[in-house]
Protein backbone atom coordinates (compact mmCIF):
# COMPACT_ATOMS: atom_id res chain seq x y z
CA UNK A 1 0.00 0.00 0.00
CA UNK A 2 2.84 2.40 0.81
CA UNK A 3 4.29 1.77 -2.62
CA UNK A 4 1.04 2.65 -4.38
CA UNK A 5 0.45 5.78 -2.30
CA UNK A 6 3.97 7.14 -2.72
CA UNK A 7 3.90 6.54 -6.48
CA UNK A 8 0.48 8.20 -6.83
CA UNK A 9 1.56 11.17 -4.73
CA UNK A 10 4.65 11.65 -6.89
CA UNK A 11 2.50 11.52 -10.02
CA UNK A 12 0.34 14.32 -8.61
CA UNK A 13 3.34 16.37 -7.47
CA UNK A 14 6.64 15.20 -8.96
CA UNK A 15 9.54 15.55 -6.55
CA UNK A 16 7.30 15.39 -3.49
CA UNK A 17 9.22 14.44 -0.36
CA UNK A 18 8.09 11.24 1.35
CA UNK A 19 9.39 9.80 4.62
CA UNK A 20 8.16 6.24 5.12
CA UNK A 21 7.91 4.67 8.58
CA UNK A 22 7.26 1.01 9.23
CA UNK A 23 7.33 -1.61 11.96
CA UNK A 24 8.41 -4.32 9.50
CA UNK A 25 12.04 -5.37 9.60
CA UNK A 26 14.31 -2.95 7.80
CA UNK A 27 15.40 -5.48 5.19
CA UNK A 28 11.80 -6.44 4.28
CA UNK A 29 10.44 -2.92 4.02
CA UNK A 30 13.50 -1.17 2.62
CA UNK A 31 13.69 -3.66 -0.23
CA UNK A 32 10.12 -2.75 -1.27
CA UNK A 33 10.43 1.05 -1.10
CA UNK A 34 10.57 2.55 -4.59
CA UNK A 35 13.52 4.86 -5.10
CA UNK A 36 11.57 7.52 -7.06
CA UNK A 37 8.63 7.44 -4.64
CA UNK A 38 10.44 7.73 -1.34
CA UNK A 39 13.10 10.07 0.01
CA UNK A 40 13.87 8.22 3.22
CA UNK A 41 12.84 5.37 5.49
CA UNK A 42 12.65 5.26 9.29
CA UNK A 43 12.28 2.05 11.28
CA UNK A 44 9.81 1.84 14.18
CA UNK A 45 10.13 2.23 17.06
CA UNK A 46 11.88 5.59 16.91
CA UNK A 47 12.37 8.44 19.35
CA UNK A 48 11.83 12.17 18.93
CA UNK A 49 15.49 12.78 18.04
CA UNK A 50 15.46 10.10 15.34
CA UNK A 51 12.28 11.32 13.62
CA UNK A 52 13.30 14.97 13.82
CA UNK A 53 16.77 14.17 12.44
CA UNK A 54 15.36 12.13 9.52
CA UNK A 55 12.76 14.81 8.79
CA UNK A 56 15.42 17.53 8.77
CA UNK A 57 17.61 15.51 6.36
CA UNK A 58 14.69 15.02 3.97
CA UNK A 59 13.71 18.70 4.15
CA UNK A 60 17.28 19.89 3.60
CA UNK A 61 17.62 17.91 0.34
CA UNK A 62 15.55 20.50 -1.57
CA UNK A 63 13.72 23.26 0.30
CA UNK A 64 11.46 24.12 -2.66
CA UNK A 65 9.17 21.06 -2.34
CA UNK A 66 6.57 20.48 0.41
CA UNK A 67 7.25 17.33 2.50
CA UNK A 68 4.67 14.63 3.20
CA UNK A 69 5.15 11.91 5.81
CA UNK A 70 3.57 8.49 5.39
CA UNK A 71 3.28 6.20 8.37
CA UNK A 72 2.36 2.54 8.12
CA UNK A 73 1.36 0.01 10.76
CA UNK A 74 0.06 2.58 13.21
Amino acid sequence: MVLVISILMNQIQPGLKVLVSSGYSLSEEAARIPKPGCNSFIQKPFDLYCISSKTRKVLDKDASITPVAITTNC
